[in-house]
């Protein structure tokens, strides 16, 4: 039996997502980044083609946990949704994701 090959790469930069698609999560860390805690998300872009993308700061950590061991679990799985660019206060723009459970099971479950 021959073993797929996938490309995984890390991102810093958000651009290659796409505005209010869906990508399945696949796996989940918790991280630290300088000074801050982040999440790490790995999803599924394309057939084939993993990427793991740096989320903005998650302040609830009981929260992040709990998401953390669902999606990592399988217990519940969940899709990332990038929302575009958005003006926060102070005029700094700021990238916005949804995390929205999945109301189907994925083909590549």
């Amino acid at each position: 039996m021959s073993a797929a090959i996938l490309h995984v790469s890390a991102v810093n930069a958000i651009e290659i997502l796409e505005f209010n698609k869906s990508y399945p999560i696949l796996y989940a860390s918790r991280v630290v980044r300088g000074t801050l805690m982040t999440l790490l998300l790995t999803i599924l872009r394309d057939v084939g083609h993993i990427v793991k993308v740096y989320m903005p700061e998650m302040r609830d950590r009981n929260v992040q946990d709990i998401l953390i061991i669902a999606i990592n679990t399988r217990s519940q799985k969940y899709n990332l949704i990038y929302k575009g660019i958005c003006e926060e206060e102070e005029e700094e723009l700021v990238h916005r994701f949804q995390l929205e459970p999945q109301s189907q099971p994925h083909l590549l479950a």
